[in-house]
């Protein structure tokens, strides 16, 4: 709870409690593990595969579609996007480039991050942002490999998704 001074331009009349609006219940968790990441339709190139979450702890408002792995926003507002993606442990025996994003194209932009992946026994890369989005968008994770067309098995993803403001 938040105490707020208020007044007008000439007087004070004390501390008071704001106004709350309706409580912001949009928030979507969902996870994969094993899987293997893909793409539909147009998107179908071997570049941008899709990352398929098979596993769901929660959602307030059933906007997970788990046919097409992407998560329908269901009021314009502010998000904040939280992920996480894990590649194949022991590091395939090579080293390479990959990246991953959260968004409702799956692309190359300022939403993508780019990793180069250690010869290392685990490696996690986590991904935060604050994006405005529209009511209808299909929010999905997506990679892309530059060493080959991905054909591994992820071992562990995790994308969280909750509105923090309307409008």
């Amino acid at each position: 709870m938040m105490l707020v001074r208020a007044s007008d331009a000439v007087n004070s009349f004390g501390w008071a409690i704001p106004p709350q609006g309706a409580p912001l219940s949009h928030f979507c968790d969902v996870s994969a593990q094993n899987t293997t990441p893909y793409g539909t339709g147009t998107e179908n190139n071997g570049t941008w595969p899709r990352v398929p979450m098979n596993q769901k702890s929660t959602d307030n408002d059933n906007c997970w579609d788990s046919a097409n792995n992407w998560y329908v926003v269901p009021e314009t507002g502010l998000y904040l996007i939280n992920a996480s993606f894990r590649p194949p442990d022991n590091g395939s025996g090579r080293q390479y480039e990959f990246g991953f994003g959260v968004n409702f194209e799956q692309n190359d932009g300022p939403f993508f991050l780019w990793h180069f992946r250690p010869n290392a026994l685990r490696y996690t890369m986590h991904y935060t942002r604050i994006v405005k989005l529209t009511a209808g968008q299909h929010i999905r994770m997506f990679i892309y490999q530059d060493y080959l067309v991905w054909e591994q098995v992820v071992n562990a993803a995790g994308l969280q998704i909750g509105m923090i403001a309307r409008g």
